[in-house]
């Protein structure tokens, strides 16, 4: 009861099977076509909510949002493809063309922002990834907060957690060991591409081409 369904198929398993779900807003070609059972849920676009679950207090918007959502709950996601493989993971937002379009299941707690934000990422946990590619084909790493264009874009370790990498390109080539490193500005710590541990990088290309080295504190331009 309480549902709101607007377009082909939509809320299919409520509408044609008698469906438990109540308090949904249904609206596009087969929007939460499959969600029988689901609470609190807001799906806008074609196919948006997927094609079966049970997730409460979601919101997708774009269409394949949510393609393959089962029983996720307490997602936002807005903008074509956006989560389009998530499935039991829960309390994720992501916002923008194909972003987190590879996340899957696993507690979640992840923030995509930006178009092919963390669209490798797939079962990893409490990540922050603001701006176009950033964390874009980064894998295995958790806790770690990316923001600006391609920032730690294929970040590949998981002893990256607690790594922090803030501006355009920070962190770009990173895809050895790298572990809590900090990297603050345009282009720090850009081409870092074997093992770089512990690394505090301030200022518009600071660390430029630090390759191996661990505990380095760099202030000021390159």
């Amino acid at each position: 009861s309480g549902n709101t369904i607007f377009g082909y198929d939509a809320g299919s398993q409520i509408v044609q099977n008698n469906g438990a779900g109540h308090s949904n807003t249904y609206i596009g070609h087969y929007a939460g076509h499959g969600n029988a059972s689901g609470t609190h849920n807001t799906f806008l676009g074609h196919i948006a909510g997927g094609t079966g679950g049970s997730g409460d207090n979601n919101t997708t918007v774009g269409s394949y949002t949510g393609y393959n959502l089962t029983s996720g709950n307490n997602l936002i996601l807005i903008g074509r493809n956006a989560g389009l493989n998530i499935t039991e993971m829960s309390d994720t937002v992501v916002i923008g063309y194909n972003a987190g379009d590879a996340l899957t299941t696993g507690t979640g707690r992840n923030v995509a922002i930006g178009s092919g934000a963390m669209s490798a990422m797939t079962t990893q946990t409490q990540n922050i990834a603001i701006g176009s590619s950033a964390l874009g084909t980064a894998t295995n790493a958790s806790n770690v907060i990316a923001i600006g264009h391609r920032a730690a874009v294929v970040l590949s370790h998981g002893d990256s957690s607690g790594t922090i990498a803030i501006g355009a390109l920070t962190l770009e080539n990173a895809t050895g060991a790298h572990s809590r490193n900090i990297a603050i500005g345009y282009r720090a710590i850009r081409n870092a591409t074997t093992n770089v541990a512990g690394a505090t990088a301030l200022g518009h290309e600071a660390m430029y081409s630090n390759t191996d080295n661990t505990g380095n504190v760099a202030i000021g331009f390159y």
